[in-house]
């Protein structure tokens, strides 16, 4: 539910907009700037920025994976409506709370519960996905996580070592493919077309790709501009990540369920 509230747009081409900015004076970012590194050819300042975005995704992953696993094993927040009311307040309250140090320590601390509560509640949320894909074969999880992280992390770095901007192109069309998944979803659950389910699953997976490389690319660049809050970036790859995650399971599951009931047909024959 999430990933289609996603927030766009770049920031002011002015890093001192950004209230993380006011840490770097004119001479320290220039400074930095001639110090890129010869393999990404970014700046330590946005190294550095990139370690905490994928430091905080780490953290939320971590909740995520505990919300599901708890959900599945406890049937307390157990699929429904529940979780994805609390996870929508959560990203509302993370929203509301003012960034950039503006309300201190205490503001930054919400931030973080804010964003712990919405990982766990999305991972609870998809706590009933975990038993049905742990049901048609334990190892599935496993290798869904595995296969996932492998993909995001090469996507990722594909983005980081490209040619700046050369995947910023992206955005519009994979909006565009965001929206006409929803009326595939939709119509997949009206007519319970085994079909439309397929293309969503495949063509969504493929899209939300296609949103690591554009929102990592976007990072960075926002970044450039002076925009450095990690938490707020993280939770755009966390949902590209989350999205993922999900659709690679159901594929795996269903192709897991097809070859069993392949293995039945040849048993009965």
């Amino acid at each position: 539910m999430a990933s289609f509230a996603r927030r766009r747009g770049f920031g002011s081409s002015k890093p001192a907009t950004y209230p993380y900015a006011s840490t770097y004076d004119d001479d320290s970012y220039a400074a930095d700037a001639s110090s890129a590194s010869p393999l990404t050819g970014l700046p330590p300042h946005i190294q550095r920025h990139l370690a905490a975005v994928y430091c905080t995704l780490g953290c939320m992953s971590a909740a995520a994976t505990v919300g599901a696993v708890l959900s599945a094993r406890t049937g307390f927040f157990y699929g429904g409506w529940l979780p994805m009311l609390v996870s929508m307040g959560a990203l509302f309250a993370f929203m509301a709370i003012p960034a950039g140090g503006v309300g201190g320590a205490a503001a930054e601390t919400r931030r973080a519960a804010a964003l712990g509560v919405f990982s766990a509640a999305n991972g609870a949320a998809a706590g009933p996905l975990l038993s049905y894909v742990t049901a048609v074969q334990p190892a599935l999880p496993a290798v869904a996580l595995g296969a996932t992280a492998v993909m995001f992390v090469c996507l990722s770095a594909a983005a980081v070592l490209a040619r700046r901007r050369s995947y910023l192109f992206l955005g519009g069309g994979l909006s565009a493919a965001l929206s006409a998944l929803l009326v595939v979803s939709l119509a997949s659950s009206f007519f319970r077309s085994s079909s439309a389910l397929g293309v969503e699953l495949w063509v969504g997976l493929l899209v939300f790709c296609g949103y690591v490389l554009y929102d990592t690319q976007r990072i960075v660049e926002r970044a450039h501009d002076g925009d450095r809050d990690a938490k707020r970036h993280a939770l755009e790859l966390f949902q590209d990540l989350f999205a993922m995650l999900v659709r690679v399971a159901i594929i795996l599951a269903r192709n897991q369920q097809r070859r069993d009931d392949k293995e039945e047909r040849r048993r009965r024959s």
